[in-house]
């Protein structure tokens, strides 16, 4: 017997769920996808370090180092295996 559903993960993205019996199959991200994230949060993460140490100055979002690099491990950790 098999289920197709789709359900909403907590950082709001819509992921579809195949249930086979008891069993809960979930499709994964795509490589491609994967790696561009994955540069985006190194890029973010670089930004926030160069931000600290007054490499980058951008006074406007110079309050948001530390949620920039908490955004980026997190996007970090949603990439992962």
């Amino acid at each position: 017997m098999l289920f197709l559903l789709s359900a909403r993960t907590a950082l709001g993205e819509i992921v579809d769920l195949a249930i086979f019996g008891d069993e809960v199959k979930r499709k994964s991200m795509s490589p491609k996808t994967r790696l561009k994230l994955r540069i985006i949060a190194i890029t973010i993460a670089l930004m926030a370090v160069g931000m600290q140490l007054q490499f980058v100055i951008i006074p406007t979002i110079n309050a948001y180092t530390f949620w920039f690099a908490i955004g980026s491990f997190i996007l970090l950790l949603v990439t992962s295996q």
